[in-house]
């Protein structure tokens, strides 16, 4: 029984295509739904995840059963993505991929349990001047989910902004292996990985470049920002005060548009 649990222990549940149940699966990290609410209503015992997670918005509204705030305010707050193509299920959450090894880069502040890991980009023209950029903040969980969210979220701003050839940079190696070699359908973050391609593979150039961390000062401050603050996305028209002599001095380490 102590080996059982111990394997228990080794492993997480991942979303895919959110066809697990809403209220009865261990999915959103503080246990059963089921478990904080009086009762289920009779109309939501067969509810599943992506019944309530639609095109990326909660819709709570479509439920019958009264689900507390803070319950609500946690599954707002995670960073969620469903993928048709990757069935739900749980995998290991210790060596990610086989190459992944946990380090600090910069993006979370102090103690990750407090502030969360934070991720950040921005977009630039051919020019080098700022167009626009983003942060945000995941909570507690690993440096591979913060860069590849980055990607996801920088990858879906330039494409809202009409942006039709895009250089991406990124100094994560391991994110840039993952996005643009097959996937691996058991990796924890396949559903992550597989709707950044879509959006890659979308009627647009995007190509894929990696940067050292030393030249993506700009990104790495925004990251840090995000880190900062409990917003899971900020999409910002403006530089920050305080990033405009990075903005000079970090030419290279951004995606921009030509």
């Amino acid at each position: 029984m102590k080996a059982l649990s111990g394997l228990k222990d080794g492993f997480q549940f991942r979303l895919g295509d959110g066809k697990s149940s809403f209220w009865y699966t261990d999915w959103s990290g503080i246990g059963i739904l089921a478990n904080h609410v009086l009762y289920v209503d009779i109309h939501d015992i067969e509810i599943r995840v992506r019944d309530v997670f639609i095109d990326g918005n909660w819709n709570f509204n479509l439920l019958y059963t009264t689900m507390p705030n803070e319950v609500k305010e946690h599954l707002s707050n995670l960073p969620m993505i469903l993928n048709s193509n990757v069935a739900d299920c749980h995998t290991w959450k210790g060596n990610l991929n086989g190459l992944y090894t946990a380090r600090d880069d910069g993006s979370s502040i102090g103690n990750p349990g407090a502030s969360g890991f934070g991720f950040g980009g921005l977009i630039r023209n051919s020019d080098g001047a700022w167009v626009h950029g983003f942060s945000g903040n995941i909570g507690f969980s690993n440096i591979l989910h913060a860069e590849l969210m980055a990607l996801y979220h920088g990858l879906l701003l330039a494409w809202e902004l009409n942006i039709k050839d895009l250089r991406c940079y990124s100094d994560s190696a391991t994110a840039i292996k993952l996005i643009t070699e097959p996937v691996d359908k058991w990796h924890h973050y396949a559903a992550i990985i597989l709707t950044i391609k879509d959006i890659i593979a979308r009627d647009w150039r995007v190509r894929i470049s990696h940067t050292l961390r030393e030249g993506n000062a700009c990104a790495d401050y925004l990251a840090k920002l995000g880190a900062r603050n409990n917003e899971v996305l900020s999409i910002i028209a403006s530089p920050p005060v305080g990033l405009n002599l990075l903005l000079l001095a970090d030419a290279s380490g951004t995606c921009f548009y030509r």
